[in-house]
C-alpha cells in the first residue's frame, strides 16, 4: 500500500513537473526581421525599430533608425542646369545626431573620389589624422573623424561636434557616395547607430 501511495505521489509530481515546464516554455523564431515569440499559445511579435531608404535615383538602400526623420531631398545643380549633387539628410533632433546623404553623379562623381583617395593616401585634408578604411556594400571606403570647437565666428562651442565622412564609389565607378554623420560629442557617444546604417548599405541598378 505504501509503495502505491508513493507511486501516485512519484506520478502526481511528475505530471505537476512536465506542466510546469509547457507553462514556462516558448519558441523564438525570426522572421522577415522579426523575432516572434510564442508563450503560452500567445505570440508576442517585437517590430524592429528600423525604416528603410530606397531610391531608384540614387541606385541605393538603407536602414536607419526610426527616431531619425528623413528630411526634404535636395538636388543641386550648376548654371548650365546639369545636377552635381542630391542630398538627402535624416535627422535625429531629441539626440541631435544628424546624417547626410550626398551622391555626386558621373563624371564629376569619379573625379571627386580619385581626389579624396589621393588626400587619403598623402595625409592631407580631411584625412591629415583619425582616417582609415573600411568596406561598404563591397566597396573600398574612405574613411575620417573630425571634430569642430568653434563656430563660423571663431566662438566655442558649448559642446564639440564630430563628424564622420565616408566616401565611396557607386556601382560603375563613376559616381561617388559621401556620408556626413555629425553628434554632439559629449564623450560618451559611440557610433553603433551609423556603422549600422554603413553595414545596411546596398547598391541597387
Amino acid at each position: 500500500m505504501k509503495k502505491m501511495i508513493s507511486l501516485l505521489r512519484f506520478s502526481i509530481i511528475g505530471i505537476i513537473s512536465v506542466a510546469a515546464c509547457r507553462h514556462t516554455s516558448k519558441t523564438i523564431a525570426v522572421h522577415n526581421n522579426q523575432v516572434v515569440e510564442t508563450q503560452q499559445s500567445q505570440t508576442k511579435v517585437m517590430v524592429d525599430t528600423l525604416k528603410t531608404y530606397v531610391s531608384t535615383q540614387l541606385h541605393i538602400s538603407l536602414q536607419y533608425p526610426a527616431t531619425w526623420s528623413q528630411l526634404q531631398t535636395v538636388n543641386v545643380v550648376n548654371n548650365t542646369g546639369t545636377a552635381v549633387s542630391t542630398e538627402v539628410q535624416f535627422e535625429d533632433t531629441l539626440e541631435k545626431k544628424r546624417l547626410l546623404l550626398i551622391y555626386h553623379p558621373a563624371p564629376a562623381g569619379g573625379s571627386l573620389y580619385q581626389y579624396a583617395l589621393q588626400q587619403y593616401n598623402e595625409g592631407k585634408g580631411w584625412y591629415a589624422e583619425n582616417k582609415k578604411e573600411i568596406q561598404v556594400a563591397g566597396k573600398k571606403a574612405l574613411v575620417a573623424t573630425s571634430k569642430v570647437t568653434k563656430n563660423g565666428k571663431g566662438i566655442m562651442l558649448s559642446m564639440p561636434l564630430k563628424t564622420v565622412v565616408v566616401v565611396f564609389l557607386d556601382l560603375q565607378n563613376t559616381g561617388e557616395y559621401e556620408f556626413q554623420f555629425t553628434v554632439h560629442d559629449d564623450g560618451s557617444i559611440d557610433d553603433k547607430e551609423f556603422q549600422h546604417v554603413l553595414s545596411s548599405v546596398k547598391l541597387i541598378q
